[in-house]
């Protein structure tokens, strides 16, 4: 970029795809690439290609025939600023945010049938925004400090494991004189190559207990 771009809105991305699987998916991620090469992902979204037509009646597709598409990507309010390059990628894939197709997928994007709306801001003008309506906060205290931790591991038969750990901490609600504690695991598990291996578990301990009293 020359000048800076301010982007405010739902990106859209509109193109002909074509799939040699009756199953598929695509995926649009908008990235913005720095000067020394560091990307940051401004917005993303995904379409489930059964669903082109009508979301509540979902079709196969024709392997090999092109399909005009929509993908509406997330929300996003951010500032592409000068020497960043604007990047969009397409996959197949999004694991593990999204799940993947039952079989692998290769897809075929028509360049010249694609158009990228995006929702830029004017320029040189300041967005005001009214205060956002909340709820009063909750009164609180925290009595540990929260921790998380993430670790990958790739086994010799070629399956990738992600896992998370989550410690919220131990929480006081000062209205009703009740601790909280809330401590999470998660796992994802994939083989390449093999879809079906998609696994993913998710283990979540909560304790609760009145002040002096025994946790429940």
């Amino acid at each position: 970029m020359i000048e800076p771009m301010a982007l405010l809105g739902r990106p859209e991305l509109r193109g002909a795809v074509a799939s040699d699987r009756p199953l598929a998916q695509v995926v649009a991620r908008l990235c913005a690439v720095a000067p020394d090469g560091v990307v940051r992902r401004l917005s993303w979204g995904c379409l489930n290609l059964t669903h082109r037509d009508d979301p509540g009646s979902p079709a196969r597709l024709e392997p090999g025939r092109l399909y005009d598409v929509t993908i509406r990507l997330d929300g996003l309010g951010e500032t592409v600023g000068v020497g960043e390059r604007l990047r969009l990628v397409l996959s197949s894939s999004y694991w593990p945010l999204i799940w993947p197709s039952p079989e692998p997928v290769r897809l075929t994007v028509r360049l010249d049938h694609c158009r990228l709306a995006l929702p830029t801001a004017p320029r040189g003008e300041e967005c005001a925004f009214e205060e956002p309506e909340v709820s009063p906060p909750v009164a609180r205290s925290l009595l540990s400090t929260p921790a998380s931790m993430r670790s990958g591991d790739i086994g010799r038969d070629g399956r990738e494991t992600v896992s998370v750990h989550d410690d919220h901490g131990r929480v006081r609600l000062e209205a009703v004189g009740l601790v909280k504690h809330v401590v999470s695991d998660e796992t994802w598990q994939l083989t390449a190559g093999d879809p079906t291996s998609a696994a993913y578990e998710s283990t979540w301990r909560i304790a609760m207990a009145w002040d002096g009293g025994p946790a429940v």
